[in-house]
């Protein structure tokens, strides 16, 4: 691995907040704010999910004489081609592991998938991930494409046979990793010392590297017995704040070394 890249942390860029996303929409931080229908405000979201750099080319396109007016389809497309051009879609698909192209590519012939349904196809975690890169989002107990332009892009190219720059395993374990950094935000905060947690974090990526290498074993009585006691101790009056902080006894089950 590169030096240049020793000690960097992956945050995804995701979607704003649809109340960060109305700061941006009206500009609120001007001395006269962008006049915007709280009704288009609701619309310009549902578009975008959020995505700033499609809030601001609509902004910029939709903005007349102080307010902004109602996208037509004419707009649409424009703004769609304009993500085109700039290679956006492309290079975003390139890094999507053939692994995340089968949620996506269900989710984009279907219109909607149920979560139960996608959980048949790739692992939570992977969900979690395809929604904070903006490729899916929630809708109820649902997933659709993460942003109107994305979707129609999806449809109308059919993109799935060109090549991908990333491995199953490496999007795996960048997913993973990813999880424990909020985890450790929670850690700062509370009473669990960060060194011990950093600690145990090490160990679960050596397990999980083992999973990954040679699949993730039955668990034996001891370890069964084990998890008992874990969800014992989280959900018991004054119990440990994390889940993590339970599980240093699984990670000196025998099978796990």
């Amino acid at each position: 691995m590169s030096a240049f890249l020793s000690g960097f942390t992956l945050r995804y860029l995701g979607g704003f907040h649809p109340t960060s996303a109305e700061v941006l929409i009206r500009q609120l931080k001007l001395a006269e704010p962008v006049q915007v229908a709280p009704e288009l405000v609701t619309r310009l979201f549902e578009l975008t999910d959020g995505h700033p750099y499609f809030l601001q080319l609509l902004g910029k396109r939709l903005f007349e004489n102080g307010r902004l007016r109602w996208p037509t389809e004419g707009d649409l497309l424009d703004i769609g081609d304009q993500a085109v051009k700039a290679g956006m879609f492309d290079q975003n698909l390139a890094v999507l592991s053939e692994l995340e192209r089968v949620a996506v590519r269900r989710v984009s012939e279907a219109g909607r998938v149920s979560t139960d349904a996608l959980a048949e196809l790739v692992s939570p975690v992977v969900l979690d991930g395809l929604t904070a890169l903006g490729f899916l989002r929630r809708v109820d107990d649902a997933y659709a494409i993460g942003n109107e332009f994305l979707a129609r892009w999806l449809v109308e190219t059919q993109p799935w046979d060109r090549p991908s720059t990333v491995s199953d395993a490496s999007a795996l374990i960048v997913y993973e990793q990813s999880q424990w950094e909020p985890v450790l935000a929670a850690v700062r905060q509370n009473q669990i010392a960060l060194a011990e947690m950093e600690g145990i974090l090490d160990a679960i990526r050596c397990v999980l590297s083992a999973w990954q290498r040679e699949g993730l074993p039955e668990p034996d009585a001891q370890t069964r017995a084990t998890l008992a006691k874990i969800e014992t101790a989280v959900t018991a009056e004054g119990g440990p704040q994390h889940k993590l902080e339970a599980t240093i006894p699984l990670l000196h089950c025998s099978h796990l070394r």
